[in-house]
C-alpha cells in the first residue's frame, strides 16, 4: 500500500516530498564538543512515518565529546 493511500489520498507526493525536507541535521561545535542533531518532527511528518510503520530518526545521531587536553 502506497503512503499517501495510508493517509487517505488527502496529500500529493510533492506535499510529502516537500515536508520531509525540512527535517535536515544540524553539526553543533562548542568546547564541550560536537553534537549531530535533526530538527523536530512536525506533527505531519510523525504522522507520515506512523501510516508507513518507520520510526522517526533518532534526534541525536552522535555526540562527539571533547578530548580532555593534557
Amino acid at each position: 500500500m502506497r503512503v499517501e493511500e495510508r493517509l487517505g489520498h488527502r496529500y500529493s507526493w510533492d506535499r510529502i516530498r516537500a515536508e520531509l525536507d525540512r527535517m535536515h541535521l544540524g553539526d553543533f561545535r562548542g568546547p564541550a564538543g560536537i553534537v549531530h542533531q535533526r530538527t523536530e518532527t512536525t506533527t505531519f511528518q510523525a504522522q507520515l512515518f506512523q501510516a508507513i510503520g518507520v520510526e522517526e530518526p533518532p534526534r541525536f545521531f552522535r555526540i562527539d565529546p571533547a578530548r580532555a587536553s593534557m
